[in-house]
């Protein structure tokens, strides 16, 4: 059984996160998104939230090998630790290819046993980012097309400032 592990901060759970997560869900046999805490962000949404957005995107296009966890710490342990071979990694341009050469050396230095899978970004879907998100919504600004619908007005209702 080929397990991988698509991991991020998820603050929130984008359009091209669900793209990348879709297309993995093809690859592999299970596939765990592992929802993080980024020392270098400040949060908007708390892990619970941001677990329970992923779930419900899951639930809502059918994922049957997907499951959500949390996880802190070193990713490569924690592949290590359920017993994933594959990290997956969604590339949306060539400067974020660089940042990821560099974790994926590290990764193997830790672990050689563990391979990282890049997908690109589907060009429809490559300028979302999650700070692009935080940005418009905080706004009031249309975020239709750029997160999941499912999640939608939860992350509006959060972000929007004009209240």
């Amino acid at each position: 059984m080929k397990t991988a592990v698509y991991a991020g901060s998820f603050d929130p759970f984008t359009e091209g996160h669900c793209d990348i997560m879709c297309r993995a869900a093809q690859l592999f046999d299970k596939l765990y998104i592992a929802v993080l805490v980024n020392s270098n962000k400040r949060e908007v949404f708390t892990m619970s939230e941001r677990k329970a957005m992923i779930e419900a995107v899951i639930r809502d296009v059918g994922l049957d090998n997907t499951e959500v966890v949390a996880s802190q710490g070193l990713l490569v342990e924690y592949a290590a630790k359920i017993g994933a071979e594959f990290i997956v990694r969604g590339i949306r341009s060539a400067s974020e290819l660089d940042y990821e050469l560099t974790l994926e050396r590290a990764n193997k230095h830790l672990d050689s046993d563990i391979e990282t899978v890049y997908l690109l970004a589907s060009a429809d879907k490559a300028h979302i980012s999650s700070s692009m998100v935080r940005e418009i919504a905080s706004y009031n600004g249309k975020i239709d097309g750029l997160v999941p619908q499912t999640i939608k007005t939860m992350i509006a209702e959060r972000l929007n400032n004009d209240e």
